[in-house]
């Protein structure tokens, strides 16, 4: 029985630095290739469930949208938002790589999604629409017609491919 104790102890410290290694390497975001490749080892371990499934798809997603793979990007923002719906950065990143395919009716959608579930997000959007032309009302952090019309406006010009 110790022996076995024993045994699965020193099993579990020789995997645990690996797992932390790969861990650490998918959320780092310095380098991306390293990124990746951390994200491609913890999702394939079966060993990551829920959140931080979600989280190893999303930051490889961003790896991927990185490095100009846009279809590799969406396929793992699919499956980050497939695990946790409501990870708002996740909509509005792979509204970005929709839009910079051309999707203006994907984008709107992902924005509208993140937009309406956080006045944060809401008035960060303003504040760039505002900068950029596209909105011109009170930064509120409320999603109403004003935003609703900078939103179309920005996907028109921006995602038209």
């Amino acid at each position: 029985m110790i022996r076995t104790l024993i045994a699965a102890t020193v099993v579990a410290l020789a995997v645990h630095p690996a797992a932390a290694d790969m861990r650490d390497d998918c959320v780092q975001s310095d380098d991306v290739p390293r990124s990746i490749d951390g994200c491609s080892k913890v999702i394939a371990s079966g060993n990551w469930t829920g959140d931080d499934l979600a989280m190893a798809h999303y930051n490889r997603a961003n790896g991927y949208r990185r490095t100009g793979r846009p279809q590799e990007a969406l396929a793992d923002y699919d499956k980050a938002l497939s695990i946790n719906p409501g990870m708002l950065n996740a909509h509005i990143n792979r509204g970005l790589v929709r839009c910079s395919l051309g999707n203006q009716a994907g984008f709107l959608i992902d924005m509208r999604v993140a937009m309406k579930a956080s006045g944060e997000e809401v008035a960060r959007f303003q504040t760039l629409m505002q900068r950029d032309g596209f909105y011109t009302g009170a930064v509120d952090g409320r999603y109403g017609p004003a935003t609703e019309q900078a939103l179309q406006r920005f996907a028109e010009t921006l995602c038209s491919g």
